[in-house]
């Protein structure tokens, strides 16, 4: 098992790796700020800095919105060669694959990357190359070091309790020509990353060193790795992705601390009571149901107006949306101000959405490619075991989507009617004509 990832350097860049997908995880979940002492050491913060009292879940919302965005229209998958169309059908309807797109996509935007592998099991017909999806902070990817873009192995780890009750800890390790499975044993007493490591608690990667004792060897079938590493985007020459938060995480909170403040400075001026006693004023917070003893011929006691200036906190905070619309490509639009348009038309959706769509687009691209050449393996894989009928001539499989927006009934007819004039030229196909207008 000697191997780059099992070297001090390696398990320091898993380490690594693990602290930065758990970060961006609890952004996404709204709990950034449960863990001050490693929130503070991963953005760099002083010991001194005492995290927002408010949060605001930009983070869910600019990656759920361009993930199902993208996803949520997806059409099905077709082959390039037809006589493998209505078996990718099947594969497709018994993983559900394509209804959980919008998942996968949001897995892999969150963490840089997911990874989807597949495997064979003759004795289910219903369902012979089961699909798994595996989270980011449950595997590692072993490649060549001359040439990233070449997987030696892969790497599945992860912790369970067995039926009686203890802790164990799962591998697999995924080759081209075999698949070896581990079982794995704390050693008490002993710790790899240190105590109270956020990672631990998390259960992400052991904090104790792991005995691991084979427990299954089997042969590929397939000949290849049968998994594809989805990234969301990344570098050129590096293994994994990057998280769409990792460039936003001061933003976010610099957005919450400004909420946060502006929300103890009315707070403060709302719930102030103005004591003037014997001609001396003090400001102070006094309870509802305190009792005032006023004393002396120009005492009184009166409530406090709201009469604070927030423009500025307010504006700062619109800046700060702007910015993270600008920088993450989803638009933000304030509904007050979108209102009375009446019915708009997809073309200018189209151009309000622009942003939007053109993220989508990439995620398409990217994470869409990346299912896409996933599918074109299982075909392949199946043809190597014999399962399809016919030779193929090409494995290449291409999903299909639905428009970004519903149409107007007036595009719809200037749509139908470009159809049937193409069709009466013979520039389009009656079977291509009935799918668009299908869609529709």
């Amino acid at each position: 098992m000697g191997n780059y990832l099992d070297t001090a350097t390696g398990r320091n860049e898993t380490h690594e790796r693990m602290r930065r997908i758990a970060l961006h995880d609890a952004y996404y979940k709204g709990s950034q700020y449960a863990d001050h002492r490693e929130w503070r050491s991963l953005l760099g913060y002083r010991a001194d800095v005492d995290p927002p009292t408010i949060i605001v879940n930009y983070p869910r919302l600019i990656i759920d919105r361009p993930s199902h965005f993208a996803f949520d229209r997806v059409r099905g998958a077709e082959s390039a060669d037809e006589s493998a169309q209505a078996f990718l059908s099947d594969v497709v309807s018994a993983t559900n694959l394509l209804e959980r797109l919008g998942e996968l996509c949001v897995e892999a935007s969150v963490k840089g990357d997911a990874l989807l592998t597949f495997e064979f099991e003759p004795d289910n017909p219903d369902n012979p190359f089961p699909i798994r999806m595996v989270r980011a902070e449950d595997y590692t990817v072993e490649v060549d070091p001359h040439n990233s873009a070449r997987i030696l192995f892969i790497r599945i780890e992860y912790r369970y309790v067995d039926e009686e009750g203890a802790e164990r800890w799962h591998r697999e390790e995924i080759y081209p020509d075999r698949t070896a499975t581990y079982r794995g044993e704390p050693v008490r007493g002993k710790t790899i990353w240190g105590s109270g490591s956020a990672l631990g608690m998390l259960g992400i990667a052991p904090e104790e060193p792991v005995e691991w004792r084979l427990t299954a060897l089997k042969k590929n079938p397939f000949g290849f790795i049968p998994a594809v590493l989805v990234r969301n985007c990344g570098r050129s020459g590096t293994v994994y992705g990057e998280s769409d938060l990792s460039d936003l995480l001061t933003i976010f909170d610099d957005i919450n601390w400004k909420l946060s403040q502006r929300s103890r400075n009315i707070s403060r001026t709302m719930n102030a009571i103005l004591k003037n006693i014997n001609g001396r004023i003090l400001n102070e917070y006094i309870s509802e149901d305190a009792v005032l003893n006023v004393i002396g011929e120009n005492a009184q006691v009166g409530y406090l107006v709201n009469d604070a200036d927030m423009s500025e906190i307010a504006t700062h905070i619109s800046d700060l949306r702007r910015a993270l619309s600008e920088i993450s490509g989803v638009t933000m639009i304030d509904p007050e101000k979108y209102t009375g348009f009446g019915a708009a038309s997809g073309f200018a959706l189209s151009m309000l959405y622009e942003p939007l769509i053109a993220l989508s687009e990439k995620k398409r691209r990217t994470i869409g490619g990346a299912v896409e050449r996933f599918l074109s393996m299982i075909l392949k894989a199946a043809g190597a075991l014999g399962i399809l009928e016919t030779e193929l001539g090409s494995t290449a499989v291409s999903l299909t989507y639905g428009a970004m927006f519903r149409s107007t009934e007036s595009e719809l007819f200037d749509r139908q009617a470009r159809l049937l004039a193409g069709l009466e030229a013979g520039v389009i196909s009656k079977e291509s004509v009935m799918q668009k207008l299908g869609g529709e």
